[in-house]
């Protein structure tokens, strides 16, 4: 397992946000390092120039930056130019819209500004391993889906799906399940994608959607 810490970038307009950002993954120099912070895109494009070759872990990108800029774009190029770098949008308001568009990029999940830095570093970990966060934890969305779905019966999974589903019920994470079944969160990921299809939702968007319709997700 690697035991270095999660080199991270922030794209953020707001310089306090910034500043906050900047002293919570300080405090925790075991786990996180800030390689680079820009308030726009072209400060963001400039500074990955200057990086080279060690590009971040995770890329924490504002939704909406100053100037009319759409972290959209900057996502798009990010897929494009460093795709094993994840990205966790930070959301500051409810665009359902605009999540959808990043999501069809391929982010690895999105974060309310409102969110605690305890959920926010739990995000970051997540993602890192090839994770997943949408608003929340994964094993509790599917917690509270099949909570929804309660017309579809245990026999539909296999044991390994019910298993899961069992732990997520019983308020573990995705690490947690991950770690108490020996898998990767890359494994809880796929196991997710099944689970979902056999509720009748066939894609992340479409769970995305569904979680929001049904207040199991805030942005």
């Amino acid at each position: 397992m690697n035991t270095n810490p999660i080199t991270i970038a922030i794209v953020d307009d707001h310089q306090l946000f910034r500043m906050g950002i900047k002293q919570m993954l300080a405090a925790r120099p075991a786990m996180f390092r800030l390689i680079l912070e820009a308030s726009s895109s072209q400060e963001f494009l400039g500074g990955m120039e200057g990086l080279g070759a060690a590009a971040p872990d995770v890329v924490l990108l504002d939704l909406r930056l100053s100037n009319d800029e759409c972290g959209v774009d900057l996502a798009r190029w990010l897929r494009a130019n460093v795709p094993e770098t994840k990205v966790l949008v930070l959301s500051g308001e409810s665009d359902a819209q605009l999540i959808g568009q990043l999501m069809v990029l391929g982010i690895s999940g999105f974060v309310s500004k409102s969110a605690s830095f305890d959920e926010l570093a739990l995000a970051i970990e997540l993602v890192a391993e090839g994770g997943e966060y949408f608003g929340r934890d994964i094993a509790r969305i599917i917690r509270d889906i099949h909570m929804a779905r309660l017309s579809v019966s245990h026999d539909d999974f296999t044991q390994r799906e019910n298993e899961i589903i069992t732990m997520a019920v019983d308020g573990l994470s995705s690490k947690q399940i991950a770690d108490k079944l020996n898998i990767s969160i890359h494994t809880v990921n796929t196991h997710k994608n099944h689970i979902f299809r056999k509720m009748g939702i066939n894609s992340s968007i479409e769970m995305v959607n569904f979680a929001i319709r049904h207040k199991i997700i805030d942005l």
